[in-house]
């Protein structure tokens, strides 16, 4: 029996939760391959760390599962590019990308939410604009000519600048009223002694 299989199974004797030992030249016993190659690398060592195996146990064949984890990377790489793309394509201070067939359906389906939210914004400012003009009550309404999302707000807004007119003319009189009354006499209190 070799020295650094003595080790191993000295050391796998005293590590009962352990299968696997990595032995370097100098008889350095590591249970992790990456612990063991960095420390024949510092030491300069020649060969590589020898695996030993507890008895009934073999090496496993770790090929399918390298396979599948470089396809893991590369999914993962895909997803993060994809999501690279999403956030650009969330990002109002820049233009909107363009949307082809190439396109990954998430960032069109991201875009096309922009659109609408900007064609929703630019309606709203509109009706600011109108609901703004409709509330000055000193200059006539003038006919504005407004897309079709933004029609049912204005008619409200139109229907209550009428009835704010009315009432605003009702004032005026009522105002008119009052100042006349003061300038041609002065009401007396019947209740009052001379």
């Amino acid at each position: 029996m070799s020295k650094l299989k003595k080790i191993a199974e000295s050391v796998l004797k005293d590590h009962p939760a352990q299968n696997q030992v990595f032995i370097t030249e100098d008889g350095q016993a590591f249970f992790s391959e990456l612990s063991a190659n960095q420390h024949n690398k510092r030491s300069a060592f020649e060969s590589k760390p020898e695996p030993f195996y507890r008895e009934g146990f073999e090496p496993e064949d770790t090929k399918e599962l390298e396979e599948d984890l470089k396809v893991t990377k590369a999914e993962k790489d895909k997803l993060v590019a994809l999501v690279a793309e999403v956030f650009d394509a969330t990002d109002l201070t820049k233009d909107a990308p363009e949307v082809n067939q190439e396109t990954p359906e998430v960032v069109a389906k991201v875009v096309s939410l922009r659109e609408a939210i900007t064609e929703k914004e630019a309606s709203y400012k509109e009706v600011l604009e109108v609901v703004t003009r409709a509330c000055d009550l000193t200059n006539d309404f003038p006919e504005v000519k407004v897309s079709d999302d933004a029609l049912p707000v204005i008619q409200q807004v139109l229907g209550l600048r009428e009835e704010l007119g009315k009432a605003h003319a009702e004032l005026q009189t009522l105002k008119a009223a009052t100042l006349e009354v003061k300038d041609t006499e002065e009401v007396k209190d019947p209740n009052t002694k001379k």
